[in-house]
């Protein structure tokens, strides 16, 4: 986690996977750049499934719900 209250931004590593968000894009932008500037990275854009969950979102309404089926 960076930063605090609107400005706060997440990290979520899991081995060679990292799910960055933000309430900004352009914080998120800065810690890609970050990460790009020590490591090679690729970006794959916006995320639907991490690691079993599933993840939507409305950017326009300002919501976002994660969700997991059990199998």
């Amino acid at each position: 986690m960076l930063g605090e209250g609107e400005q706060r931004s997440f990290m979520v590593v899991y081995v060679d996977d990292i799910l960055v968000f933000s309430p900004s894009s352009d914080l998120v932008k800065e810690m890609m750049l970050k990460l790009q500037e020590k490591f090679k990275c690729k970006t794959l854009g916006d995320v639907n499934y991490y690691l079993g969950l599933h993840i939507e979102r409305d950017v326009e309404k300002r919501w976002m719900r994660v969700h997991q089926k059990n199998v």
